[in-house]
């Protein structure tokens, strides 16, 4: 664990944290080393974006922590992983346009991840086969 308590494979970022509420609610049987990985995605993906729009997904983040933490009635990050994902699926019903397209990158991001760690486990962990 580090200074905040979280263990070395804990989401950083709050789209991290919302991909794997997202992650609970569509791929129940995701094992911990796939959200683990899904997470990691989601923070490369989006740290991988051009700085407008990266700091489009910052706005949005900000927007969708108030709108999780006002449906969870408490702070988000503070909120247990099952709160998380009745949070993240109350919030995907939320008709504000800023909020909804951060949790379809979010849960998009994640599913993508869920699934290049699965193909890549199929493969033998080989990443010469994507070459």
């Amino acid at each position: 664990m580090d200074r905040s308590g979280r263990g070395a494979d804990s989401p950083r970022s709050l789209a991290a944290l919302v991909a794997v509420a997202h992650l609970a609610n569509d791929v129940p049987d995701a094992q911990t080393a796939e959200t683990a990985a899904a997470a990691r995605y989601v923070d490369d993906s989006i740290a991988a974006m051009p700085d407008v729009t990266r700091a489009g997904v910052r706005v949005a983040s900000a927007a969708a922590y108030l709108a999780l933490s006002v449906l969870g009635r408490s702070p988000y990050r503070r909120q247990s992983p099952e709160q998380r994902a009745r949070s993240a699926r109350a919030m995907a019903k939320v008709a504000m346009p800023v909020v909804s397209e951060f949790n379809r990158l979010t849960r998009g991001l994640a599913l993508v991840g869920v699934y290049e760690q699965r193909g890549h486990e199929q493969r033998g962990g080989d990443d010469e086969a994507l070459a």
